[in-house]
Order: structure tokens, then sequence, then C-alpha cells
């Protein structure tokens, strides 16, 4: 499989994973609560880790730096959110999505 290929179906798994396979109790709960966290970032680097399984390039090292890159970003971004609910959420969002997708080209490098 060439790169941009993987490259494609992380994109498609990383949206899988950050929305429709994000419960409403993770959205609501994973500024406030490291169990939703951690289980809203596991939940995503399955997803993905699928992806670099079937595609032959899964490395050890991509698990971690998948989760707790994911669980960093996304308590930024829930921390901010409750903090000023009203004021630049969707700036936040784009900066969110953007940051996840800089993850996934940091792990697609060294595939």
């Amino acid at each position: 499989m060439m790169i941009l290929e993987i490259f494609l179906w992380m994109i498609f798994a990383h949206f899988l994973g950050d929305f429709p396979l994000q419960d409403e109790y993770l959205v609501k709960t994973k500024g406030t609560s490291w169990y939703s966290l951690l289980a809203h970032s596991i939940i995503w680097a399955g997803a993905i880790c699928i992806v670099l399984k079937f595609s032959g390039v899964l490395a050890w090292w991509m698990v971690p730096w998948l989760i707790v890159g994911h669980a960093v970003i996304d308590r930024w971004k829930a921390m901010a959110n409750i903090r000023r609910p009203r004021v630049g959420a969707s700036g936040r969002l784009f900066i969110d999505q953007v940051l996840h997708l800089m993850q996934l080209l940091v792990v697609v490098a060294f595939c």
C-alpha cells in the first residue's frame, strides 16, 4: 500500500474515531473526567492502529504516540471550552483537527 493511500485511510479512521465513535457521554465528560478522555483517546487511536496494522506498518511507538498525543490535544481543547465556552470554539475545533492531522503526518513519515 502506498504512503498516500495509508494516510487517506488514516484520515478516514481519524474522523470515524473522533466523531461517530465518540458518544455524547464522552463528549460531555472528557473535559472533567480523565477516564472519559482516556477512553476516547484509546478508541480514536484504535481506529488509526487498525489501519496501520492492516497496512503492515504498525510499530510499537505509534500506539503511545497516538493515545497520549490525542489525549493532550483533546484535554487542551476541552479545558479551553470549559473556561470560555462561547468564545472561539470553532477556532479551537479547527486547531484540534489540524494538530491531530499533524500527529498522523508524523506517523506516516516513519512508515
